[in-house]
């Protein structure tokens, strides 16, 4: 269930929501309904920082799952049947024997959650999304948090990170609804000064593409909270729930890579057919996203447009996979 934006000055995001808008009224589960729970979660991780890399990819798993007491405890069971220990499923680290042989099964758990992973490609070509916004970020973040020094691009992919995380949940969010950020504790959220300069960002972004043209919210909030891996409860929890988009990054930007390097010009419905030296593991995971799970899969491509300073975005299907 969408929300479409209310604003019609966001640029590149109001495109973005008029794909989103379109798919919902043609496809209502693509978007599930995430209200019947008290604090809704977003998990969120990136991959193809790498100069091999053509694509950069920003994913975004949202959970609502008014079930994840249950979930969880069958993940911990599961966890104990496989004598897993403290091994997690991070996209780089499949190559233990055991975890590879393990991974469809995780992909299955974690599948079971209530929530939608939402994937955005976005050429390595493109510079400035959001430099008009950004702007104002910086003066905040200089204002009132001069210590959480950034290096210009890792504020750069922090742009991209909140201003992305902000759009979805503003879409899915529902009234007095808690949000719940989790990241890695990478350079963005590396100490807590620079995790409080990330939650006053989040914030804003939120209230930016919430608010009405009246310049009022549609509804309360709840608290707005940022977190990282590092607060896990103990059972690898937080980690567990962060290798959705995580393996789902990973997996992507090696596929648009491919992409790319051989030529292929990305279009609707596209059906995947990973070249034949794509990795096993990303293999495994795209067969994955193209089966029916609660988890829902949405990835959205942004590459440039002929005319300059402009944006093709395209929503793009996996179906007919031969790995499933």
């Amino acid at each position: 269930m969408w929300r479409r934006m209310a604003s019609q000055d966001l640029g590149l995001i109001n495109v973005i929501d008029r794909t989103f808008v379109d798919r919902d009224r043609r496809r209502p589960n693509t978007f599930p309904c995430l209200h019947h729970t008290p604090t809704m979660i977003s998990v969120s991780d990136y991959a193809g920082s790498h100069k091999s890399s053509a694509f950069e990819c920003y994913s975004f798993a949202i959970l609502g799952d008014p079930d994840f007491a249950l979930w969880d405890d069958r993940r911990i069971e599961w966890r104990h049947r496989q004598s897993l220990g403290r091994r997690t499923f991070a996209y780089k680290k499949l190559g233990d024997k055991k975890k590879a042989v393990l991974l469809s099964e995780f992909l299955n758990l974690v599948g079971d959650l209530c929530g939608v992973c939402v994937s955005f490609l976005v050429d390595r070509r493109l510079n400035g999304l959001f430099d008009g916004d950004g702007e104002s970020d910086r003066t905040i973040v200089a204002e009132q948090w001069p210590k959480a020094k950034y290096r210009k691009a890792t504020f750069d992919r922090l742009l991209r990170v909140t201003h992305f995380n902000s759009f979805v949940l503003a879409g899915l969010v529902g009234p007095h609804q808690n949000v719940l950020w989790i990241t890695d504790q990478d350079d963005i959220a590396a100490n807590e000064r620079q995790l409080r300069a990330l939650t006053e960002i989040f914030g804003s972004g939120m209230c930016r593409y919430l608010i009405l043209p009246d310049g009022t919210l549609p509804f309360r909030l709840g608290h707005i909270r940022c977190g990282t891996t590092a607060s896990d409860n103990g059972t690898l929890q937080c980690e567990d729930i962060a290798s959705i988009p995580d393996l789902v990054g990973g997996a992507l930007s090696e596929v648009f890579t491919k992409y790319s390097d051989t030529g292929i010009r990305l279009r609707k419905g596209i059906d995947l057919s990973p070249p034949a030296d794509v990795s096993l593991k990303t293999r495994s995971i795209m067969g994955w996203m193209t089966e029916e799970h609660r988890l829902k899969q949405v990835v959205v491509c942004i590459e440039p447009a002929p005319s300059p300073s402009l944006f093709t975005v395209t929503l793009v299907d996996f179906i007919g996979s031969p790995l499933s």
